[in-house]
Parts: structure tokens; sequence; C-alpha cells
């Protein structure tokens, strides 16, 4: 129901784990420092107005949806997120949050792995330089 409200006044919403009325439960300490410093390091090169930049519990609005040029994302995994933020940002799309409790999973095993972290770094990376080459084009 939150998010049904909250897409009423912006064009994206983003399931937070990090706001103050947000929980999480039964992630290990490594997982939270790892999204934390991965969220915390997106933030500071992208400079979003989210918390949460790896969370995919998102609403958006069907024209948001059509600003996203998809053959300008060039990489793979969770950074997609990121590439969709930065494209509807630079769209003039206005974001929002709602709080979320995030449990974590209790079958099967995470999908993070190595290289999905060197991804996602490397990604960051690019994303930085498209974001800045579109910042100035608007």
């Amino acid at each position: 129901p939150l998010f049904f409200e909250k897409i009423k006044a912006v064009d994206v919403v983003v399931g937070s784990r990090y706001l103050p009325e947000s929980r999480i439960l039964n992630w290990p300490l490594r997982r939270r420092i790892f999204s934390r410093l991965a969220n915390a390091l997106a933030h500071f090169m992208l400079h979003l107005p989210i918390s949460d930049y790896t969370n995919g519990y998102r609403c958006y609005r069907r024209d948001a949806l059509k600003k996203v040029a998809p053959e300008q994302i060039t990489e793979k995994g969770y950074i997609v997120l990121s590439y969709l933020a930065v494209q509807l940002a630079a769209s003039g799309c206005r974001f929002g949050e709602v709080p979320t409790l995030f449990v974590n999973r209790q079958r099967g095993a995470s999908q993070l792995s190595k290289k999905e972290i060197f991804q996602a770094l490397r990604g960051i990376l690019k994303l930085r330089s498209y974001s800045k080459s579109h910042a100035n084009n608007n």
C-alpha cells in the first residue's frame, strides 16, 4: 500500500532498506557491511535522491519507463538498477522511497558472487562517466 500511495506523487518509488523506519532481519554482519558500503559508494559517485541503490523492490510509472534507453545499459546484474535510476533522474523523473521490512532468504543461496561485485564496481565507474555526460547534455 505504501508504494501505491507514494507513486501518486513521484515517477519512481524505491523500497529502501535504509530509511529509519526500515528493518533488516537475519542478515549476516558481513552482508550488512557490504551493502552499506556499496550503497555509500553509489551515492557518492552518482548523487541520486535515493538511499538504496541495490534494492530491486521498486515501482515505476509507465511514462517513466518509456524514458529508459535499454541499449545504453551495457552491464548486467545488480548495477542495471543504478543505470535505470541514472537514466530516469537525467530525464527529470521524481523519486520517492518507502520503508521496507527485508527478511534474509530462508532457502537457496545468495546470487551475489565475487564476479558480480567486480562487475558492479566496474559498472559504477562507467555509470559515473555516463551520468556526468548526460548531466551536461541536459
